[in-house]
C-alpha cells in the first residue's frame, strides 16, 4: 500500500482511491478493522467498477465542450447505455436537438431579415425560446 492509504486508514479509518487497469476503471475502498479493544485487526477492500460511469463522464464533457464552443451536432451514443445512463444520454441529445433545430431556424430567419425579406416566419412549438 501507498504511504498516502496508509495515512488515510491510520487518520480516518477509510481510504479511497481510483485505479485503472487498461480501459478498465475501478474505485476502490479500504476500510479498517478494529476490535473492541480499537486495536486493527484488518482490512476489507471494496472494489467498484465505474468503466461506465467514467466513459459516460468522458461523453458527457466532451457533447457539453462541442455546444459550448458552439457545435451542436455533438451526441452521446445512447446504443451501448441503459439504465441512468441511457436516461442521461437521451436527455442531453433530446435538448441538443432542440437548441440545435431552433438556432437553425433562427439563422434562417435573421439571413433572410438581413436580405430585407420581411416576410419569413418561424414555425413551429420553440418552447424556452
Amino acid at each position: 500500500m501507498d504511504q498516502t492509504l496508509l495515512g488515510n486508514l491510520k487518520a480516518h479509518g477509510v481510504a479511497r482511491r481510483p485505479m485503472q487497469y487498461g480501459d478498465a476503471q475501478f474505485a476502490q475502498v479500504v476500510s479498517t478493522i478494529r476490535n473492541e479493544g480499537g486495536d486493527t485487526v484488518g482490512y476489507v477492500v471494496e472494489w467498484r467498477d465505474r468503466t461506465q460511469e467514467a466513459q459516460v463522464e468522458a461523453e458527457v464533457a466532451r457533447v457539453i465542450a462541442q455546444a459550448a464552443a458552439g457545435d451542436l451536432s455533438g451526441r452521446i451514443d445512447a446504443t451501448d447505455k441503459e439504465g441512468f445512463f441511457l436516461q442521461l444520454a437521451q436527455q442531453i441529445n433530446g435538448l441538443l436537438d432542440a437548441n440545435a433545430g431552433s438556432i437553425e431556424q433562427i439563422s434562417g430567419l435573421l439571413a433572410a431579415l438581413s436580405q430585407g425579406d420581411l416576410t419569413v416566419r418561424m414555425h413551429g412549438d420553440y418552447q424556452g425560446v
